[in-house]
């Protein structure tokens, strides 16, 4: 729950397994909110183009730019550029939602972007079927038991390890980014935006196949065979995606940055 201030939240919920993000207006009774039937529910790639801002609108053209890239599904407009109505607009014109937003409360939302996309991001990667996706790899075999030679908690370390290997590839490959490095005494590193909005366009199935390809491309694992030969069906539905990608956005958005440069 992010508040946005005058009981105003934005928050993430999950409905059969589809992430949504709301703006919704509050009421208070005791100590306790509840949610009340004014506001509205936004697809997780719409929130960059509104949140991710340096500036509330100030000017007609700004405003038409943001509805531009809603595809005539959300819509906002404004009188003063003080007070905003967001519209969601559904497949029936009849179905309108609306919430009023003021400069202020908008800018709040801007400023706590970064915790916002992260945890839309994180829900939508919970709930990635990666065993399902890796399954309908051609040629992919999966073995029910593990062969008595491989020592099971070290050989789930280190396909977990080029698991997280092939979410980075990913990521690095779809936001531009880097690895981070420290030169000159100072540690340049990826912005957490940056990050969550590559994680956003990558669906599980390219994960999958990054994770195939990988865990063949190894040489030596375990002074074993190959990789991919111990991959199990239990290890595959145990894989927590969510948990991975903190480890990745943590490796590759360190804290203390001292600056920034997303292309080096």
């Amino acid at each position: 729950m992010f508040s946005l201030g005058d009981s105003v939240f934005v928050y993430v919920s999950i409905f059969r397994g589809n992430v949504s993000v709301h703006i919704r207006k509050f009421q208070k009774y005791g100590n306790i909110f509840y949610p009340t039937k004014v506001g509205i529910t936004l697809h997780p790639e719409w929130i960059p183009c509104i949140m991710d801002r340096e500036n509330v609108p100030q000017t007609p053209q700004e405003i038409d730019a943001v509805n531009l890239l809603q595809k005539e599904q959300m819509k906002i407009d404004t009188v003063d550029f003080e007070n905003f109505t967001f519209s969601r607009i559904r497949a029936s014109q009849n179905d309108v939602k609306t919430i009023n937003l003021t400069s202020v409360q908008w800018s709040e939302m801007m400023r706590q972007y970064d915790d916002i996309s992260t945890v839309v991001v994180d829900h939508i990667y919970a709930f990635m079927d990666f065993y399902t996706a890796y399954s309908n790899i051609e040629g992919v075999n999966i073995d029910q038991t593990l062969p008595s030679s491989l020592d099971i908690s070290i050989g789930t370390q280190c396909l977990l390890e080029q698991l997280k290997n092939s979410i980075a590839d990913c990521i690095k490959e779809k936001g531009g980014l880097k690895d981070p490095l420290i030169y000159a005494e100072e540690l340049w590193a990826n912005k957490i935006k940056s990050f969550n909005l590559a994680a956003l366009t990558i669906d599980v199935v390219e994960i999958a196949d990054s994770f195939y390809r990988k865990l063949w491309e190894d040489k030596d694992f375990l002074l074993l065979s190959k990789p991919a030969l111990y991959i199990t069906k239990d290890f595959l539905c145990n894989i927590k995606l969510q948990d991975v990608l903190k480890d990745v956005r943590n490796i590759l958005c360190p804290p203390y940055t001292s600056e920034y440069f997303e292309y080096l």
